[in-house]
């Protein structure tokens, strides 16, 4: 049986201060490391409900995009019927 030793309490304080940060400074850190532009100049990505997969891929993989939400919402030109 291994046992693991706790880290030490200088190590645990900067691991408490990195989980305390808020998550939108982590993702603003993260953007600028990348070279993005900052907040109020994300671009916003869309793609059609009838986009190939293949083709999203390319589009998300293009624009470096790891997960996008999935928004299904009715065709306007299918009745129902």
């Amino acid at each position: 049986m291994t046992m693991t030793m706790p880290p030490p309490p200088s190590a645990a304080a900067v691991l408490r201060g990195i989980l305390a940060t808020p998550l939108e400074r982590v993702l603003l850190e993260l953007d600028e490391r990348r070279g993005g532009r900052g907040p109020g100049h994300q671009r916003v990505v869309t793609l059609n409900h009838d986009t190939s997969v293949a083709a999203a891929l390319h589009t998300l993989s293009k624009h470096r995009i790891l997960s996008a939400p999935v928004v299904i919402q009715p065709d306007p030109l299918d009745s129902g019927a």
